[in-house]
């Protein structure tokens, strides 16, 4: 029986078993034993109390006492790198308790959750600063967003890096703090380019999207950009390449990408580029700008 269940029967807001009275009975008197081990249902509980009449519910000051819960969520921060053995005996009163109250279990195991979603990584892209978006309007009149700064990719002998991105972009899986940058030593005396990485993620403003490009390099002066969309199982977005001379755009290359599904763009040439990204369902348009240059 989870929290839900047990809330909907102690409200009465479920039929429950209307045929078999016995059955009714059971279902209660476990709802109603959940809630002894629960604190987190019977504030839900008091609230619901208070919206009905208007006052909180009998001895409503005490509860929190009697749950004691306060005291040890403000420690459970300590326990997320500890064994169960090691929770007995470095912390007895918190293991007694983590015992019968379902509250504070079930925000333990989240803890140990993020701390290894943390550890792998997982979190940095959440965490990561935003990139910058102005807005501009075609010639037609619809509204893009373009992002403020521009990417620039150097291919070397047999390798293809960023050696600038704006800010609030992720090389890998670490944020740029702050505005575009170039490394001082971007290349080598040897001709190769150490630069900042072969992948880079950002977030598409707030469309809730993200996008992944990674460098593959195909010869000394030809990269191919494997691209990939993510935040949206069913949202196909458009993709077009376009190289920009004497200030005007040719499309070099047309995609669409569906779900996850990562689509390469191959043949890429040192040259100046705009790659353009429209969310088609909310009719949204986003542009990156970057150049390709050979590496010294």
């Amino acid at each position: 029986m989870n929290h839900e269940d047990v809330i909907a029967i102690l409200l009465g807001s479920v039929p429950g078993h209307p045929d078999d009275p016995e059955a009714r009975t059971r279902d209660r008197r476990a709802a109603e034993e959940h809630v002894a081990r629960c604190s987190d249902c019977w504030a839900v509980l008091a609230v619901a109390h208070d919206l009905a009449f208007g006052e909180p519910p009998a001895d409503a000051g005490r509860m929190g006492a009697l749950y004691g819960c306060d005291a040890v969520q403000d420690r459970l921060y300590l326990l997320t790198g500890l064994t169960a053995a090691d929770i007995r005996s470095r912390e007895p009163e918190i293991a007694r308790h983590l015992g019968w109250c379902l509250s504070c279990r079930e925000r333990l195991v989240e803890l140990i959750a993020v701390e290894r979603a943390a550890a792998r990584g997982d979190l940095e892209p959440l965490l990561a600063p935003m990139p910058r978006w102005r807005e501009t309007a075609t010639r037609l009149g619809a509204k893009v967003r373009e992002v403020v700064g521009q990417a620039t990719v150097q291919i070397g002998r047999a390798a293809a890096v960023f050696t600038e991105v704006p800010e609030g972009f992720l090389v890998g899986a670490v944020p740029v703090p702050a505005g575009a940058f170039r490394g001082p030593d971007a290349t080598s005396s040897t001709g190769s380019t150490p630069g900042l990485g072969q992948e880079v993620q950002f977030a598409l403003a707030d469309s809730g999207l993200w996008v992944e490009l990674r460098l593959e390099p195909q010869s000394d002066e030809l990269v191919a950009i494997a691209l990939r969309v993510s935040g949206s199982e069913t949202t196909d977005v458009s993709v077009q390449l376009r190289a920009v001379e004497a200030e005007r755009a040719e499309l070099v290359a047309r995609y669409t990408v569906r779900g996850t599904a990562p689509v390469l763009v191959k043949g890429v040439r040192p040259g100046r580029y705009v790659l353009e990204l429209h969310e088609r369902e909310r009719t949204l348009r986003f542009k990156l700008r970057f150049d390709v240059e050979l590496a010294a």
